[in-house]
């Protein structure tokens, strides 16, 4: 069984390994990290398998773009982020973590609802934003949510930074650096959208 910072360690292998071999951009490998996500619903959650995932959006295919993914302009609230100043991490989570959170709404809802609002927010944005000089500075889309890293590599390396400081921190409900659930790898993926 991996631990979250042995995850943390694998997606730093990742990103020196396709760093300089990947050509893909940020939408096309959230894209092939969808194809892979969708068919493991029933698998439980572990960070080893999340390592794999990782590693799924450079070796697969990308999935074709879903229209409907447009209509998504927020990332869902995540119940298992527990901080009172969410605002400052520019991360959506109702107030009173999970016992708040309608029964509807599972981790695995949550993790698809994420990769739907990014793959979403990206492809308004389009190749314009890909190109601007000051990106990494922080940019808004026409969401009105704000983008650091723009690139496959920066955006898991920060991801791992980001997800295993709010995890040593005692942010996340319901995973710990050997438990995990499916909405912690939402958050790590948000992380990969805000750290910086």
């Amino acid at each position: 069984m991996r631990s979250a910072r042995e995850f943390a360690d694998d997606v730093h292998r990742l990103v020196a390994e396709f760093e300089t071999s990947s050509a893909r951009s940020l939408e096309e490998y959230l894209r092939a990290l969808w194809h892979s996500i969708s068919k493991r619903d029933q698998a439980n959650p572990s960070y080893g398998l999340f390592a794999s995932l990782l590693r799924d959006g450079f070796t697969l295919e990308p999935a074709s773009f879903d229209d409907s993914w447009l209509a998504v302009t927020q990332p869902p609230a995540n119940p298992w982020f527990a901080r009172k100043d969410l605002s400052r991490f520019g991360i959506s989570a109702p107030s009173g973590g999970p016992a708040s959170v309608p029964s509807a709404t599972s981790d695995w809802d949550c993790l698809l609802g994420t990769l739907r609002f990014q793959i979403g927010d990206l492809r308004r944005m389009g190749k314009g934003k890909e190109r601007e000089k000051w990106r990494y500075l922080g940019s808004r889309s026409p969401t009105g949510n704000t983008w650091y890293n723009w690139d496959p590599f920066l955006y898991l390396d920060q991801g791992a930074s980001g997800f295993l400081y709010h995890l040593e921190s005692g942010h996340l409900v319901g995973s710990n650096n050997e438990v995990c659930n499916w909405a912690a790898l939402a958050f790590f993926l948000e992380m990969g959208r805000l750290w910086e």
